[in-house]
């Protein structure tokens, strides 16, 4: 047919958006499902998709995508160029011109057969499920409902179960990132988990958090540091109640701050380590900045230290940097404890 201008109908965008990312989908698992000794572009198979498709939408054609099956087959039977689909268009046109009428009882047993042992290899990863779960709960619960989505209701259903799923996995892994606090190795410059084989002086927290500080997890951050280190909260609830003295500790000249024999067990330095931070949004600057202002009105300083250089980008970009202060923030935990506190025992 001549080229024309394709239809513009507005009550199928959705669906059109539907379809562009199923297809986009298909060819990109495929692909990956059927790749022995070639790389696989994700980028480079969007542009092509997007131009054939862009080109044939003037001439009235279906959306082109790959077909799983067919795909599978002419894996199993190790084709090696594209020259195998002229072999397969000549029997389709014998059989449209020809041969109809011998095969009119053959198309849907034929084609079961076909999709069956062409996705027998699929199938066959059901058994790659105890090692899954094994592995990883949670990867093993998107592909169950994923696959289930697919059976029962619908491939378009599916992607949107898959899609929104691992979006809410990724979120609540994310949420229970593991918060600890670090002690140091007896007579060594590492530290690690606090156990009974670390030492540190009790007026000193070391805290880190295995997660990106961001709305989801700025709130769980905050309560959990409050909850290992100090509650500063509970001493402003009382305005009568006697705060720990600023000048006992270091400021941002970095003077050393030795410990007060009468409030040798109250928190004064909180550490954090911040070398898991690799993605900070305004809701994690503004609770960490709340954390510091919190700490600082009871007399507790805080350091800054493992600072990713994204992280680093956003402080610059915010109040942060200032509210903290630039003599606050060391490259590693040894440094801010080597040069903000003199205890014989470390």
């Amino acid at each position: 047919p001549p080229p024309t201008l394709p239809d513009l109908k507005t009550g199928i965008i959705g669906d059109s958006i539907v379809v562009a990312i199923i297809v986009f989908v298909l060819t990109i698992s495929m692909a990956k499902v059927c790749e022995t000794k070639n790389a696989i572009n994700a980028d480079q198979e969007l542009v092509a998709y997007g131009m054939a498709n862009l080109g044939s939408s003037f001439f009235r054609c279906f959306p082109s995508c790959v077909a799983p099956p067919r795909t599978i087959l002419l894996k199993t039977m190790d084709s090696k160029t594209t020259f195998n689909g002229i072999f397969s268009a000549l029997v389709i046109l014998l059989i449209l011109l020809f041969l109809g009428e011998y095969f009119q009882y053959l198309p849907l047993p034929v084609l079961s057969i076909m999709v069956i042992m062409a996705v027998k290899n699929l199938l066959l990863q059901f058994r790659q499920l105890p090692r899954l779960w094994k592995v990883n709960k949670y990867d093993f619960t998107v592909w169950v409902a994923t696959v289930a989505s697919g059976v029962f209701i619908d491939f378009a259903y599916a992607l949107y179960c898959g899609v929104g799923l691992s979006i809410f996995l990724i979120v609540f892994q994310s949420q229970r990132g593991k918060k600890v606090l670090f002690g140091k190795l007896k007579n060594e410059d590492l530290y690690t988990e606090e156990s009974k084989f670390t030492v540190l002086p009790p007026y000193v927290k070391v805290f880190k958090m295995e997660a990106s500080l961001y709305f989801a997890t700025a709130e769980s951050f905050r309560e959990t540091l409050f909850k290992l280190t100090w509650d500063p909260r509970e001493i402003n609830k009382d305005s009568n109640e006697v705060t720990i003295p600023v000048e006992s500790l270091s400021s941002t000249t970095g003077e050393k701050a030795p410990p007060d024999d009468t409030t040798n067990n109250e928190t004064k330095i909180v550490i954090i380590d911040c070398s898991s931070f690799n993605y900070v949004d305004t809701n994690g600057i503004s609770t960490l900045s709340l954390v510091v202002k919190e700490f600082r009105s009871v007399g507790i300083i805080v350091f800054l230290v493992r600072c990713t250089s994204s992280f680093l980008a956003v402080m610059a970009r915010s109040d942060l940097m200032e509210t903290v202060g630039e003599g606050n923030i060391y490259p590693d935990i040894v440094d801010a404890v080597a040069l903000n506190i003199m205890d014989t025992q470390l």
